[in-house]
């Protein structure tokens, strides 16, 4: 049901449809809050909300997708608050889209545990300082530009990393000097 013209919110029934793999409503006019009913998709491995006007926080139940969930981009919407903790209990998780939303705070420390985190968007934010050191074996995208931090140089976790194709960090440094 991504990029249709659909408005308003999203229906509280579709959290019958208990064996969806897939539940992409991107790019659509969808406003007001995510509902929490995210629990009843155990099955779910892809969860794409991007580019609506969904406001508030990320709904809790979205924990409940942890042991599956491989791809979930909620950007370009209002979403606010903190990056949710239980974002860190997501072990199958490859594809984290945040940018364009007006969250705040600081990065939560058990993002580290999202090993398998392939591309990480953050961008367009209000993040601060720290950002937690992760533990991946290689990265492809990762953008924590036009946010708060004052990183100063690039992390080295960021520097070691054998496999990198696309860093972002606008906006993000303070650099009086950058040696790599």
């Amino acid at each position: 049901m991504g990029g249709n013209l659909l408005t308003g919110s999203i229906p509280y029934d579709i959290k019958n449809l208990k064996s969806l793999s897939l539940f992409n409503l991107e790019q659509n006019g969808l406003s007001g809050p995510i509902p929490d009913f995210f629990s009843s998709f155990s099955e779910l491995q892809i969860l794409r909300l991007s580019q609506n006007k969904f406001s508030g926080k990320i709904p809790a139940s979205i924990s409940a997708l942890a042991p599956k969930l491989a791809y979930l981009e909620l950007g370009h919407n209002a979403l606010t608050g903190q990056i949710p903790d239980f974002l860190g209990n997501f072990k199958a998780l490859d594809t984290l889209y945040l940018s364009y939303n007006g969250f705040s705070g600081i990065v939560p420390q058990r993002l580290v545990n999202l090993a398998k985190i392939f591309n990480l968007d953050l961008s367009h934010n209000y993040l601060i300082d720290p950002f937690p050191q992760l533990n991946v074996k290689g990265i492809e995208s990762l953008d924590l530009s036009y946010n708060s931090f004052h990183l100063n140089q690039i992390p080295k976790w960021v520097t070691s990393l054998p496999i990198i194709y696309s860093l972002k960090l606008a906006k993000s440094l303070s650099l009086s000097c950058m040696s790599m």
